[in-house]
């Protein structure tokens, strides 16, 4: 169960302030007892290899929102996947 309003947290499903303030409030009230699985690279670049999510890229807002509001980061899995596989 997602205790968040929104189940994908992307720019074209949070484009009004409204909505933003809406999922960043339900983070804030929820910090300390929930575990938050962020995407680290993009999607739409995947088969071409990993690409790093961009912070000024718009389309992840709530992403970026959590790691600059968060004390604890943690990496849950590393790849060392290249595309000569």
């Amino acid at each position: 169960m997602n205790p968040l309003p929104i189940d994908w947290a992307q720019g074209i499903e949070l484009n009004a302030r409204t909505l933003l303030a809406r999922e960043s409030k339900a983070i804030e009230q929820q910090r300390l007892q929930t575990v938050i699985i962020l995407q680290k690279v993009k999607a739409d670049t995947l088969s071409s290899g990993f690409s790093p999510i961009s912070p000024n890229d718009t389309f992840y807002t709530v992403a970026h929102y959590v790691k600059a509001t968060s004390k604890r980061l943690v990496t849950l899995v590393t790849s060392n996947f290249t595309n000569d596989h």
